[in-house]
């Protein structure tokens, strides 16, 4: 256990309220015996860039500008951070952008992550500071404790860390304050409004003409002669079969949905009814032989009468 008469001195550029409270409990501070500072972490001289990535982001295209097409050697470029979240992408922009520099100063630029030996850690971040070293594409196992005041560029690839992350990452740059620096986030498409609008706008073109396919694939579906609309309920004058004056409900195997509308038949009114287009009966089978005399529900159609033995407002006709 950790004596609670310890003294600490604990910094940190970013320690929101949760994380503050954390290493306090850890370090068994007492809030009415802990002094806290806390300063603005605005750093006036660092410009923030957020950029959209426009190119294939396996082809680290986007990234090309810390090599400008006109280098040549003898030409210092300024020196630059790439963070990643990812050691295999850390990687590969690496030696993407290697290509960008003749072959003999390609060791310029290096990937440094945490599975790199700590000797060559060491050396790469000696090497950096002393300016034979142009950029490093890294994760956070660079970042962490190091402060080397001459950073002119650091990039974040992709958002792909929290606000508190990208602030440290940011943070890399220009630790003297009178130098200026660059801090770039490089964003994918989906995070800005005109890329969420065309998002949009698609997705109603694309329903607008699922539904227009739709409708004509109903509409050629119909039988020659018959018209679009057409009631599923009929009346038995059609087919005599012993109820002459009951309404009769006949059924299609092709049936279709081709419309909504309100259907009147008999006196009696259908509301919110799917409407079929159905072809006429030409056998027993055809026929659903349900006088509409009661109260009753027919498993097959459900179809829901009421008391009076009229149909429910919201009787529903599925045809199979």
């Amino acid at each position: 256990m950790i004596p609670k008469d310890i003294p600490y001195y604990v910094p940190s550029a970013t320690l929101p309220d949760d994380v503050r409270k954390d290493v306090m409990n850890t370090l068994r501070m007492d809030l009415a015996q802990t002094l806290l500072f806390q300063h603005s972490n605005d750093r006036p001289n660092i410009h923030l860039v957020v950029r959209k990535i426009k190119h294939a982001q396996s082809s680290f295209e986007d990234l090309a500008f810390l090599i400008p097409e006109d280098w040549k050697p003898g030409d210092k470029l300024p020196k630059f951070l790439v963070f990643f979240d990812s050691i295999d992408e850390s990687i590969n922009a690496a030696h993407a952008l290697r290509k960008r520099l003749p072959a003999e100063h390609r060791d310029k630029i290096k990937w440094f992550n945490s599975d790199m030996t700590s000797q060559f850690r060491e050396q790469a971040t000696s090497d950096y500071k002393e300016d034979k070293l142009c950029g490093l594409y890294c994760t956070d196992s660079f970042g962490m404790g190091v402060d080397i005041p001459d950073i002119k560029i650091v990039v974040q690839w992709r958002v792909t860390c929290d606000l508190n992350t990208l602030w440290q990452r940011f943070g890399r740059a220009v630790r003297r304050p009178d130098l200026f620096g660059t801090a770039v986030l490089f964003a994918e498409g989906k995070y800005f409004d005109d890329e969420k609008e065309k998002k949009k706008e698609s997705a109603a073109k694309a329903a607008a003409k699922k539904q227009g396919s739709m409708k004509r694939k109903a509409t050629e579906s119909l039988p020659s002669g018959r018209p679009a609309k057409q009631a599923v309920v009929d009346t038995s004058a059609r087919l005599h079969d012993g109820h002459a004056n009951q309404p009769m409900l006949y059924r299609s195997h092709n049936a279709r949905l081709v419309a909504e509308q309100s259907l009147s038949f008999d006196g009696y009114s259908l509301s919110s009814f799917d409407v079929y287009s159905l072809s006429n009966p030409t056998n027993a089978d055809d026929v659903i032989d349900t006088p509409m005399a009661g109260p009753s529900h027919d498993p097959h159609l459900g179809v829901q009468t009421s008391r009076d033995g009229r149909p429910s407002h919201r009787a529903g006709v599925q045809a199979t």
